[in-house]
């Protein structure tokens, strides 16, 4: 099989590349199968470019954070960043692909041009033959064109004309090439494309049935929208000099009125670059006001929208507003009515009870008559018609009273109605009794949770009560020595002939000084004159007075008495929850000069020194207890730990520090598990199959999944209690995981964060991040918590993994969603994790991926939607691709203000009047402390307010 070939359109858009590309199908130019289908709108007769290429040429720029309408060039070096690499073996398997069945590809996407030396060195290590075809259009046909279609204006796309012909011009040069007139296309296809088959060595018949097809189905004259000549640039004041210069070296060459590697050419393009070079500062400046204008409009157009939608909201609620409204005019009018029915029921009840009462004793009267009547029947036979008659009325007004009583009953069963909504409101009321009763046992259970911890703490509270009455016993066994001591020398002191002999000392004492003087002069004349030594203990004399001459003597005298270099004794400590006996780490004196300031730092081997001056940050590495066995068996709890490292293309030498650092750990509860996130290094995949531990699993991703995706595969292989997230190519400090497992059992918190540094490539330790405790403000302001960061396994059902959408700034998304599940989140202020600093890594700089930037500005507007706050992002001028959220004001929430102040009462009062007078917000309430005044001015201000 011969040497394949690839023929390159090269050149602006809308400069006819589209025309030109499907011309070379006429030459026998294979443009393959995947072509990017036409657009009605844009391009109606085809783009006829590869989708894959154009694919990859998109995603490249955006890497590189450009894009085609960039109005700066992409900077040769920018090519050689590590990024770079993996799509050049893409852009390598693709075209390798592209040719395994076509000897000659057609290859066209106007990003080419300002991809040119990404392409250039694919081409070369597939070892292909290529040829360019350069389009060549009016600049003013291209601007109007690109401002029609995209909105540009037209000094942008004048100047994105110049560079992509500059570019193509320049990228080519030395290779066959041909440049070729739009404009002369549409004139004389027959013409320019017998140029372009003499020039790349092409066939072509004029009287072929295939480019008949392409005369007449694809040359429209209404292609051509505009037409303009050479001399109308000059009438257009958009154009620069450097355009209309360039357009007419492009003329001569589509016309062969010159050589296209002529020295001529060659120093024209020379000189267009050097002034492209030259306004690149401008042309970054004026791409990045761009681009914040267009984030402004685009904002301004959102905030618009959300006020549409807050006053058709606003509109909807009146209307509720107002059926409520109407609703409670009723519901009043009916209340109103029934309490009116009810009032006369009432009445009429208590008339009732008032004619009871007196049938009631009618009854009675009539009751003693007829007792009396029935004595008198056998000496009243002759009444006893009369008295028949009278029982009849009596009858008759029984009945009466018999119907009253109905009516009572009427009423009575009234009342018991009335009686039975009652009994409902209290059977209502015994519901909201039993509610507050499970309320109360929730309460009473959290209360005995409370008083779990209240008694681990005073467990804690015995243990450390123990310790301070054991140290107390060595306070006092040392005071005895000491106060022995004291009186051994005050009888000294006292004895005669310590008094007789305290002259003799007196003059020892001189003697001696003038000779730790005179040893300590030579020593230092012997890398110094007299001159310049005299002028530093004046320096110091003036500086310090006497006492810092003397300082200086006594340290050259100490350092005298030393024969052989004596170890520097650092102390340190363990955590201050499980008190240790303090340890030393040896640290080399070196030489320093008397006159200076000593301090401490660390060689990058790992040992310490005494230097003239700071180098500012030290780490001291942590000491091992010598109890930590006892300290590990005395934990109630002992959490299992899974580190969780997504691994790709990582380095030997890195990968071993990440193994070095876990397996080193004081703590031994854990696992290790690496997903690798189908790396391409052979390196890497030998490394990681050579690993063989208990406590480490390899996990092996079949495809690329990105970070998030790979550490998500390593958090469900996870079968620790606590999850750790470690990048491999960091370290964790020996006391990590010991440090972790005291704050679980001390806090028992979900996810835990501690400060960190920064380690460099010389293995140095340097910008340490001592961080505040959680604050959930800050962290909607800036990731802090970063590394080492640690979260509860049971959380992770709740909160979910880590999202791809937000790699680059995942953990930020993920401590957000957290932050929504739990309160119970712990600092660690200690430095516990080492974040290499490697280029193009965000712990070098944060512009080392600008996609960073945009995936933490999204991961914070979405956790204002899920928490339903309503706020905006502010971009901060003094910090860029940092942001500041500014809260907008829902409602009128109560603001307390609270002033501590002692005496000072004029103070105070100047304080509170400014709040009166000045605040616009009426909402708020003062709340002063006092801290005990006494001054009778400020009581009597109190009474006041």
């Amino acid at each position: 099989m011969g040497r394949k070939t690839i023929v390159v359109v090269l050149g602006m858009h809308r400069s006819g590349t589209s025309a030109i590309t499907r011309s070379l199908q006429v030459l026998g130019v294979e443009l393959g199968g995947d072509l990017i289908p036409p657009n009605l709108n844009v391009n109606a007769k085809g783009f006829w470019e590869d989708a894959d290429v154009n694919a990859l040429n998109i995603e490249l720029l955006d890497a590189l954070g450009h894009d085609w309408h960039s109005l700066t060039p992409v900077l040769p070096g920018d090519f050689n960043l590590p990024l770079v690499d993996a799509f050049k073996l893409r852009a390598v398997q693709l075209l390798r692909e592209k040719l395994s069945a076509i000897d000659c590809f057609g290859l066209k996407d106007p990003r080419i041009a300002r991809l040119l030396p990404f392409w250039l060195s694919v081409f070369d290590h597939l070892d292909i033959h290529v040829s360019y075809v350069i389009a060549c259009r009016h600049p003013m046909s291209v601007a109007r064109s690109l401002a029609k279609r995209d909105g540009f204006a037209l000094e942008k796309a004048y100047q994105l004309w110049l560079e992509h012909t500059l570019a193509s011009l320049s990228g080519t040069q030395n290779q066959p090439r041909i440049v070729v007139s739009y404009d002369l296309l549409m004139e004389e296809p027959a013409t320019q494309l017998q140029r372009i088959a003499q020039a790349l060595g092409l066939p072509f018949d004029a009287e072929s049935q295939a480019f008949a097809e392409y005369r007449e189905e694809f040359l429209e004259e209404g292609l051509r929208h505009t037409r303009f000549e050479a001399a109308d640039l000059r009438l257009d004041k958009a154009v620069s000099p450097h355009v209309e210069e360039l357009y007419s070296a492009l003329l001569q060459m589509a016309t062969d009125q010159v050589e296209l590697d002529s020295p001529e050419l060659d120093a024209l393009l020379t000189r267009l670059q050097e002034g492209l070079r030259q306004n690149y500062t401008i042309l970054h400046y004026a791409g990045q006001c761009e681009a914040r204008v267009n984030e402004c409009t685009n904002q301004i157009a959102a905030q618009e929208e959300e006020i549409a939608s807050r006053g058709t909201q606003i509109d909807g609620l009146s209307v509720v507003v107002a059926e409520r409204d109407n609703q409670i005019r009723d519901l009043s009018q009916t209340v109103a009515a029934q309490t009116g029915q009810i009032n006369g029921l009432n009445e009429a009840i208590a008339h009732r009870d008032v004619q009871v009462q007196g049938l009631n004793q009618t009854v009675v009267s009539q009751e003693v008559q007829i007792v009396s009547l029935s004595a008198g029947i056998a000496d009243r036979d002759n009444q006893i018609q009369s008295l028949n008659l009278a029982v009849a009325a009596q009858e008759e007004q029984i009945v009466s009273l018999n119907a009253d009583i109905a009516d009572c009953g009427k009423q009575i069963q009234g009342l018991n109605q009335v009686v039975v909504a009652q009994e409902e409101q209290i059977a209502s009321l015994n519901a909201g009794i039993v509610q507050r009763d499970n309320q109360i046992q929730g309460l009473s259970q959290t209360v005995s949770a409370q008083g779990g911890q209240i008694d681990k703490l005073n467990k804690e509270m015995a243990w450390h009560c123990e310790q301070a009455h054991s140290l107390k016993l060595v306070v006092e066994d040392r005071d005895r020595q000491v106060a022995a001591m004291q009186a051994t020398l005050q009888a000294l002191y006292m004895s005669t002939s310590w008094r007789m002999t305290s002259h003799l000392r007196y003059i020892g004492r001189i003697k001696r000084k003038a000779k730790d003087i005179q040893i300590i002069a030579r020593r230092q004349l012997q890398n110094e004159s007299w001159f310049a030594l005299a002028k530093k203990v004046l320096r110091v004399w003036r500086r310090e007075g006497v006492n810092g001459l003397r300082a200086r003597v006594r340290y050259q005298h100490y350092l005298a008495t030393l024969s052989v270099p004596t170890p520097l004794v650092v102390p340190t400590f363990s955590a201050p929850s499980v008190p240790a006996a303090p340890t030393a780490a040896p640290v080399s004196p070196g030489v320093v000069s008397s006159f200076m300031p000593a301090a401490l730092v660390r060689h990058p081997q790992g040992g310490y020194e005494l230097a003239p001056a700071s180098r500012g940050y030290t780490y001291i590495e942590p000491q091992r207890p010598a109890d930590l066995d006892a300290q590990l068996a005395a934990l109630d709890s002992a959490p299992l730990f899974s580190i969780v490292v997504p691994v790709y293309n990582t380095t030997p030498e890195l990968l071993n520090a990440v193994l070095s650092s876990v397996q080193a750990q004081w703590y031994p509860h854990w696992e290790l598990i690496l997903a690798d996130d189908a790396s391409p290094a052979e390196e890497t995949r030998k490394a990681l199959a050579q690993i063989d531990h208990p406590k480490i699993k390899v996990l092996r991703l079949d495809s690329n999944k990105g970070i998030s995706g790979a550490t998500n595969v390593g958090l469900e292989a996870a079968q620790g209690e606590f999850i750790v997230f470690m990048d491999h190519d960091d370290e964790l400090t020996v006391d990590c995981l010991y440090e972790l497992a005291l704050c679980i059992n001390r806090e028992n918190p979900d996810f835990i964060y501690s400060d960190e540094d920064k380690l460099t490539e010389q293995g140095e330790y340097i910008q340490p991040h001592f961080k505040p405790d959680w604050s959930p403000d800050t962290m909607m302001s800036t990731m802090y918590t970063c590394h080492v960061s640690c979260v509860r396994r049971s959380l992770l059902g709740k909160v979910g993994g880590l999202r791809s959408e937000f790699d680059g700034c995942q953990d930020w998304d993920f401590v957000l969603r957290v932050a929504e599940h739990t309160d119970r989140i712990s600092h660690i202020p200690k430095v516990l994790y080492h974040w290499r600093i490697i280029p193009a890594s965000v712990a070098s700089d944060l512009a080392a991926k600008p996609y960073v930037i945009d995936a933490s500005r999204r991961a914070r507007m979405e956790a204002l939607a899920r928490r339903g706050l309503k706020a905006s992002l502010e971009p901060l001028s003094q910090a860029p691709g940092y942001y500041r959220v500014n809260y907008h004001l829902q409602g009128s929430p109560l603001v307390s203000i609270i002033v501590p102040t002692r005496d000072n009462g004029s103070v105070l009062r100047r304080c509170i009047d400014s709040i009166q007078e000045k605040s616009s917000y009426r909402d708020l309430e003062i709340i002063v402390l006092d801290n005990g005044s006494v001054e009778p001015s400020t009581v009597a201000y109190f009474k006041e307010l």
